[in-house]
């Protein structure tokens, strides 16, 4: 518990009631020096005056306690689970770029494959070994490009 945010958020609580510290003690049968030292951050109230307090100020004791207000504390919970699921979100992409970056240095090696390998043992004449060549620079390039697209994309994501 941090006794300086409670004290800060009783204080403001007191405020919007537009009571001063004296008014607040008498309300309370406590000490104007005892809201003081709550404000302060020196003491807490007791936990019997905390429940009170809640009551006087239509807040609940997890508020009181916490230091905030619900919609503080729900908005950060809310903050940091949208933040968890854009990082995993984030990662599951990732993942999935790696693998089809996988899938297209098999198509350039199967490319490269077509290109020379077959065109040596599959091609009889000219044109034959022109089309061989094509095919293969065509599965070699396309393999090219997806991994530009990927890599370009897997940047963008590590920069987030």
């Amino acid at each position: 518990m941090d006794q300086k945010k409670i004290g800060l958020f009783l204080k403001m609580l007191r405020n919007e009631k537009g009571l001063t510290q004296e008014q607040l003690a008498e309300k309370l049968n406590v000490s104007n020096r005892s809201v003081s030292r709550w404000e302060t951050g020196s003491t807490l109230p007791d936990i019997s005056l905390i429940i009170e307090l809640a009551d006087y100020y239509e807040v609940d004791i997890k508020e009181l306690v916490e230091g905030e207000r619900k919609s503080e504390i729900m908005n950060k919970e809310l903050t940091e689970t949208f933040d968890k699921i854009a990082e995993y979100s984030i990662e599951r992409k990732k993942s999935q770029l790696q693998k089809y970056g996988i899938f297209t240095e098999i198509l350039i090696v199967i490319g490269i494959i077509i290109s020379f390998t077959l065109a040596k043992f599959v091609a009889d004449n000219t044109a034959q070994l022109i089309v061989t060549l094509i095919c293969g620079w065509f599965v070699w390039g396309y393999g090219i490009v997806l991994r530009v697209k990927i890599r370009k994309e897997l940047n963008e994501l590590t920069k987030r």
